[in-house]
């Protein structure tokens, strides 16, 4: 065997025996940065259901979080096994689309994770494999030409193997002969290449599983969402009071979820002080909570440590990895460098922002982050981000350098040991009065979104003309791209039906080379917008909007991105329903508020669920946050009401009013065209 060869096989399995150890550790080792270590444990974790091609042909994949063996054949069958203990096996093979036969796949390829089999020119099926599950999808591109306008789209599949499929609800569930579950075929939901969700049904019968689509009308091609959403955990503060407001932001990254509460009023300046008074109205406060294995508690209770009544330390949350950072916008010192001198209230509003990290389970402050332009009602904190050691604070109403009111600006700082320094000062090269550049912010990597929610130009286009005022509050996002420690203006971006008092900018949320813009007072109800990079271009892919959306909603009031999901809040939804994806077509909660999740395929975007707290009542504006990382999303209710003072506590009353709540969901991605793999009793 060649050297080369030698060598790869010896540094796969090292990453194999690594990878438990590695993966649950959140601090860095010395000398690599968070955001590299992040990426390393990612990579770790896709190896292990990476699929490897065999040679016999087809590829083979393993499941370690459902201990399953998986197997893609050249014939197009899939097989999965138990890789300890049980002595089922089960294959599927796509059969016949429309009655028409499929013979044997043209191409079988794989990429990571996926595998693909192209059955033809109209018909590709892939499979995903997830520490979540198991996903399966089809693409058909046209309708087959052999079905009448007024017959369904039916795909047969063949089962075979030593388990029985019987219905269960909408579900098919796989049962050995005991019959004992193994797990389900469910979740089946489709949509055309508009959005559109189409009537689909699945059915068992002995050993053909048929799944069938009322596609009459449909665009083709047929785009499959994979999204469904439970709610997983209830967040309430230990301390809980009235009118805390806690929800009023919310971050996520992995396990860990940080959540403000800008109305909390304890005068405590220590991390996880003594919760129990009220003499400091409007401090603020953020909580920090962990997940272990399902289950969420309380880690950490932060408070500024120059903590003072109307601060509102709180406003905005954002974490990665062991750093925290905290805005509070309405904080007075009139201190110019950072960690400079607090303590005093001569600069009204000038705002500050605070970072936390993280040493075991310890939480400790880092820093209190200033600029030397500071003065009397910039809001600095008003919006906060962070990525590794790259940190960036908006000001929305500074306008020390600038010849304009209330232009706006952000500030990036960066790392270097613990030691924190700002690095630039962004300005919109059109900054204009009242635009409120810097009112929302993003940063990934080397690249920053800067929202501006008052701007007033009337361009539709990426990159238009934006020198003139004649769509007063349109709003606008800028990008900045980083090279080594220089920041340039990358693109404007407008909505392509841009119009006076949109807002597009608010809220704005970036992942890799995807950008999501809302925009909650689009007429009549809110809109969202994705924008994508190519190179240095960008374009806008998308307009999304509700598929209940209704006059006053305000969806767009907060958005959020990972890879190809978004998920978008709308905090003034006035439907009563208290489960995902149910009935929103009432109006009998007014302004209970409500989530939306959106998944790509390809360029194409499909609403995905449909988010209600379980509790939901009357005026929470559940949807005024949201926060998405992998399979978790993290929504705020500012306004909720119950006294819980626990995880999963009694949500049932209203004797704490605003009090406030925040709702943890996790997808499974188990479904699709078909639909998707869950284990009954998942082997860990």
């Amino acid at each position: 065997m060649p050297r080369q060869s030698i060598k790869d096989f010896t540094f796969c399995a090292l990453l194999l025996w690594l990878a438990p150890a590695m993966a649950t550790s959140t601090t860095p080792p010395e000398d690599l940065s968070t955001a590299d270590w992040k990426s390393i444990q990612r990579q770790i974790q896709a190896h292990a259901y990476t699929a490897e091609a065999q040679p016999e042909g087809g590829f083979r994949a393993h499941n370690p979080a459902h201990g399953l063996d998986i197997v893609h054949a050249p014939d197009g069958t899939t097989e999965l096994r138990p890789r300890r203990g049980g002595d089922w096996h089960w294959r599927l093979t796509a059969q016949r689309v429309a009655g028409e036969a499929l013979v044997h796949p043209t191409r079988l390829e794989q990429s990571g994770q996926t595998v693909t089999y192209h059955w033809n020119n109209n018909l590709r099926e892939w499979w995903i494999n997830r520490e979540t599950g198991l996903e399966q999808w089809f693409e058909l591109r046209q309708r087959p030409t052999g079905l009448s306008p007024k017959q369904p789209l039916t795909v047969e599949m063949a089962i075979q193997g030593n388990l029985h499929g019987v219905m269960a609800g909408e579900a098919i569930a796989f049962t050995d002969d005991t019959g004992a579950m193994v797990f389900t075929y469910d979740r089946l939901r489709v949509w055309d290449t508009t959005g559109r969700e189409l009537a689909a049904r699945m059915g068992v019968d002995g050993q053909t599983l048929t799944l069938t689509v009322a596609d009459a009308g449909a665009t083709y091609p047929l785009t499959i969402d994979p999204i469904v959403a439970v709610q997983g955990a209830y967040l309430k503060a230990d301390n809980a009071g009235p009118s805390d407001q806690f929800g009023y932001s919310v971050a996520v990254d992995g396990d860990t979820v940080v959540v403000g509460a800008v109305g909390e009023s304890n005068n405590v300046n220590t991390v996880n002080g003594d919760g129990g008074n009220n003499d400091a109205s409007y401090a603020g406060a953020a909580y920090v909570f962990v997940r272990s294995g399902t289950s969420w508690t309380q880690q950490a209770y932060l408070k500024a440590d120059n903590a003072e009544a109307g601060d509102q330390f709180g406003w905005r949350v954002a974490v990665d990895g062991d750093t925290v950072v905290v805005g509070a916008p309405r904080e007075d010192s009139n201190a110019r460098t950072v960690n400079g001198d607090g303590s005093s209230n001569d600069a009204s509003n000038a705002g500050a922002a605070y970072v936390f990290v993280r040493s075991g389970t310890s939480w400790t402050q880092q820093a209190y982050l200033k600029v030397d332009s500071a003065s009397s009602t910039d809001f600095f904190g008003n919006a906060v981000a962070v990525d590794g050691d790259t940190v960036v604070v908006g000001a929305p109403l500074e306008d020390t350098y600038a010849t304009v009111d209330n232009a706006g600006a952000a500030y990036v700082f960066v790392r270097g040991g613990t030691t924190w320094t700002q690095q630039a000062y962004l300005k919109a090269d059109n900054a204009g009065t009242d635009d409120g550049f810097g009112g929302s912010v993003a940063v990934d990597g080397d690249t920053v979104v800067v929202g501006a929610g008052g701007e007033d130009s009337n361009a539709t286009t990426v990159n238009g003309d934006g020198s003139n005022n004649d769509a007063p509050d349109a709003g606008a996002a800028y990008v900045f791209i980083r090279s080594g420690t220089s920041w340039t203006q990358q693109a404007y971006l407008k909505a392509n039906n841009a119009e006076a008092d949109d807002g597009f900018g608010f809220p704005v949320a970036v992942d890799g080379d995807t950008v999501v813009v809302g925009a909650y007072q689009e007429s009549p109800e809110g809109a969202a917008y994705v924008f994508v990079r190519n190179g240095t271009s960008w374009t806008q892919q998308a307009y999304l909007k509700a598929n209940n959306a209704e006059a006053g909603d305000w969806f767009g009031v907060s958005v959020a991105v990972n890879g190809d999901t978004v998920v978008v809040g709308a905090m003034y939804e006035d439907s009563n329903a208290t489960t995902v994806d149910g009935d929103g077509s009432n109006n009998d909660a007014a302004t209970a508020g409500a989530a939306y999740i959106f998944v790509r395929n390809g360029t194409a975007w499909a609403q995905g669920a449909y988010l209600k707290a379980d509790n939901a009542e009357i005026a929470d504006q559940f949807g005024l946050s949201v926060a998405v990382d992998g399979d978790t999303v993290v929504v705020g209710a500012f306004f909720e009401d119950s006294n819980a003072t626990t995880v999963n506590g009694d949500g049932n009353n209203n004797d704490a009013g605003l009090a406030g709540a925040a709702y943890v969901f996790d997808i499974q991605r188990l479904s699709i065209f078909s639909d998707g793999f869950e284990s009954a009793a998942p082997a860990r």
